[in-house]
């Protein structure tokens, strides 16, 4: 009993100071683990202070500096505006409202001037497309606009009310002039869109771009010449276009190319195909009446009435 009791003791007084020599340098490595995680984030916190101060402090400088600038330049009396240089590609009415404008700015320094202001209420026109402003020191401005040319109309074509125009980005937009307004009677007709749910501005919906794209191709090459389209018609998986004098003809739509630019050499090489099926049947003295180049094979393979020789 009294061995045991020795050895109770004595392991209960030897474990006991182990614990407490072991728990030490642990208790010591917590602190500096502790005070080392406190600094770093101070630090980092610092740096943070440090980053967001300059940034605050460079953007006040540079505000201070834009307005002093302002301020210099927009009392010098050599930054007048004595000389506009105004550039319109548009209707007689759209050059005029823009002269009304500038012709108010004459003697305004130039830098006095918002031209971001003015680009933006030219911009906002929906028969505007383009507008480049800018500043020629000492005393000029320049002003380039550019108006919207139409490539289809929409809705009702006699109503004048509902019937809008298009142009090739597929903005919608009303004619300007009488002017412009005779050239849109020119003008193919897009099908299938009534013109209730759009206004002046907006965009058509991407479900028309294949006839967008077809009529801009028509207008812009010489592939389009010699050929008169009065209507398009988007009709399931191609595109259904209507000639003067009734004749028909079926085009694909994009869905079937790789890209744009695939499908616009596509349209142009079929529109190309076009050109000689037209002048084959006028020879012939047999208007054509329908015709189909939806196929890629379309040389061989293409059906229409009347017939023609297509080895030519």
């Amino acid at each position: 009993m009294w061995f045991n009791d020795e050895l109770v003791e004595r392991e209960t007084w030897g474990s006991g100071r182990g614990r407490g020599n072991r728990r030490r340098p642990v208790l010591e490595v917590n602190a500096r683990l502790r005070d080392g995680r406190t600094r770093l984030l101070t630090r980092m916190v610092g740096v943070v202070l440090f980053l967001v101060a300059t940034v605050a402090v460079a953007a006040l400088g540079r505000l201070g500096f834009l307005e002093a600038e302002r301020a210099v330049y927009s009392s010098n009396v050599e930054y007048r505006v004595t000389n506009v240089v105004f550039e319109c590609h548009g209707s007689d009415e759209l050059r005029r409202y823009v002269e009304s404008k500038l012709h108010s700015l004459e003697g305004t320094n130039l830098f006095a001037i918002d031209l971001q202001k003015m680009h933006g209420e030219l911009s906002a026109i929906p028969h505007v497309k383009t507008v480049f402003i800018r500043r020629r020191l000492p005393e000029t401005l320049e002003v380039l606009v550019k108006e919207r040319m139409a490539v289809a109309r929409l809705g009702n074509p006699g109503d004048e009310r509902r019937c809008f125009l298009v142009d090739d980005e597929g903005v919608i937009f009303m004619a300007s002039s009488d002017a412009s307004r005779m050239q849109a009677r020119l003008r193919p007709v897009i099908r299938g869109y009534t013109g209730d749910s759009h206004s002046p501005g907006e965009r058509l919906a991407r479900e028309l771009g294949d006839a967008l794209l077809l009529l801009d191709v028509w207008m812009t090459r010489d592939v389009g010449k010699g050929i008169q389209i009065e209507e398009v018609a988007e009709m399931g998986r191609e595109i259904h276009v209507r000639l003067k004098g009734g004749p028909v003809v079926a085009l694909p739509r994009s869905d079937s190319m790789a890209d744009e630019d695939s499908y616009r050499t596509a349209i142009e090489g079929r529109l190309a195909y076009l050109q000689i099926a037209i002048r084959k049947a006028d020879a012939a003295d047999r208007p054509l009446q329908t015709l189909s180049l939806v196929q890629d094979d379309y040389t061989h393979t293409c059906y229409g009435t009347p017939r023609w020789d297509r080895k030519d």
